[in-house]
């Protein structure tokens, strides 16, 4: 792993990814990967890419087990997984999060049962301030193969070729 990437690296940012269990249906996760992608997905060079599931922090619901993070219907809805650890600085480009999860029978097939969301956070003297890059909810029918992914860019202004302090 490139230093910058490390928590050897000393940065003091954070990429922050958050999954929601909006409490409509029992969730299994058992897998979250982050990779770059380009405009060109056939390209010869390989996508920088991160395993994620072991550096998500887990919310007050739920429990970690050895290879997933689970959550019963009947737990309120809440953060499942969020934050990230080591703390991720991104290059400018294009990104694709995506995880592994199996969604039980919903309560209301037609609603949500799981909210993804990605969140630039620049801390300053002033104070942090958040930036919300992409947010996505997914009902049970659209996690029916098991997985799913959420695009989003990262500008020039919050990757970290700004030297600034800017997390996700």
């Amino acid at each position: 792993m490139p230093a910058e990437l490390s928590l050897e690296g000393g940065q003091e940012v954070m990429f922050g990814f958050r999954f929601v269990h909006l409490g409509n249906a029992d969730l299994t996760i058992r897998a979250v990967d982050l990779r770059q992608t380009s405009e060109e997905e056939a390209a010869p060079a390989l996508p920088r890419e991160w395993r994620l599931l072991g550096r998500l922090a887990k919310g007050t619901i739920g429990r970690r087990e050895a290879d997933c993070v689970s959550v019963r219907a009947a737990e309120p809805p809440k953060p499942l997984l969020y934050g990230g650890r080591p703390a991720l600085r991104l290059p400018s480009g294009q990104y694709r999060l995506s995880f592994c999860c199996r969604a039980g029978a919903p309560r209301l097939p037609s609603e949500p049962v799981l909210g993804v969301e990605v969140v630039a956070r620049k801390r300053s003297l002033l104070g942090p301030s958040s930036f919300l890059q992409a947010r996505h909810s997914f009902t049970s029918e659209a996690l029916q193969a098991e997985s799913g992914s959420v695009d989003f860019d990262v500008p020039a202004e919050l990757s970290r070729e700004r030297e600034e302090n800017i997390s996700f």
